[in-house]
């Protein structure tokens, strides 16, 4: 297993983005865990502050890590496109790099919290993408954020209840 750190300009984002990746040892075409963080979290969070890594050593799965910026992986209506980033340009660009199953039965999403909100969201609307999700301790329910002075920014995320 090896773990690989790469920043790479996304042209989606507009913007540098940084990258965790576990990567198999071998040849072949791994199944593929996108590995999302909760909020006040980035890349590192799952490396620095689980067992990830340990979780899948020895298996035929890669494991890809990025930041959301506590922007809850959607496209937001006053920002970046982190849901395209995520569902589109991710996933064609670690694909390529690391030679990842393009089966959707071998890709899988997960997160927790701001990031299990972000792989529910995923996987509802690009059920096509995604063969298996998870969300632990997810952040399902936005409405009540937006009377919450604290935490996520929903306006700038999601405009606008309206």
């Amino acid at each position: 297993m090896a773990l690989i750190n790469i920043n790479y300009e996304s042209k989606t984002l507009g913007m540098p983005v940084m990258i965790n990746a576990i990567i198999p040892q071998g040849r072949g075409s791994y199944k593929t865990l996108y590995l999302l963080h909760g909020m006040g979290g980035d890349y590192t969070t799952w490396i620095t502050k689980s067992r990830a890594a340990d979780y899948v050593d020895n298996t035929d799965i890669a494991v890809i890590m990025i930041s959301g910026d506590n922007k809850c992986y959607v496209d937001n209506v006053h920002g970046r496109k982190y849901f395209t980033f995520l569902t589109e340009e991710l996933i064609e660009t670690c694909t390529n790099w690391f030679g990842l199953s393009c089966d959707r039965k071998d890709r899988y999403i997960a997160g927790m919290s701001m990031g299990g909100y972000g792989a529910v969201h995923a996987a509802l609307i690009k059920p096509d993408v995604y063969g298996k999700v998870f969300s632990y301790s997810g952040l399902l329910d936005i409405e009540k954020r937006f009377d919450n002075p604290q935490g996520i920014n929903t306006y700038q995320i999601f405009g606008d209840r309206g």
